[in-house]
């Protein structure tokens, strides 16, 4: 894991792949050990990578993905789909309350925010 450092950060700066294990969402922010909830931005895309031959799907929660009744679910990306989140107000996303699941393990996404 390593740590993100605002101060030296882009914008828009990337804050990687998230491949979680089919089945266990894994948290937006799990690359970084200093990114909690208080860590806010503008915006954020969420771009399914181009190399994934399943789905993966963006979540509200850490609970599993219900594939079949669509809870906690906000988006379902195939390979190369993209999708933005942005804030009504300045800097009000939380990328940590957001999780990834996938049909594949080790497919995934990757996260770029705006206005950290």
């Amino acid at each position: 894991m390593s740590t993100f450092n605002l101060s030296q950060s882009s914008n828009p700066a990337s804050l990687g792949f998230v491949k979680p294990t089919a089945g266990t969402p894994k948290n937006l922010v799990s690359n970084y050990t200093n990114l909690l909830a208080n860590f806010c931005v503008q915006s954020l895309s969420i771009q399914a990578l181009p190399s994934n031959s399943g789905n993966v799907y963006v979540l509200d929660n850490s609970t599993a993905a219900d594939k079949t009744n669509g809870l906690n679910i906000i988006a379902i990306l195939t390979a190369g789909q993209s999708i933005p989140l942005n804030s009504p107000g300045q800097g009000s996303i939380q990328p940590a309350q957001y999780w990834i699941d996938a049909d594949v393990s080790g497919e995934g996404v990757l996260l770029v925010v705006y206005g950290a």
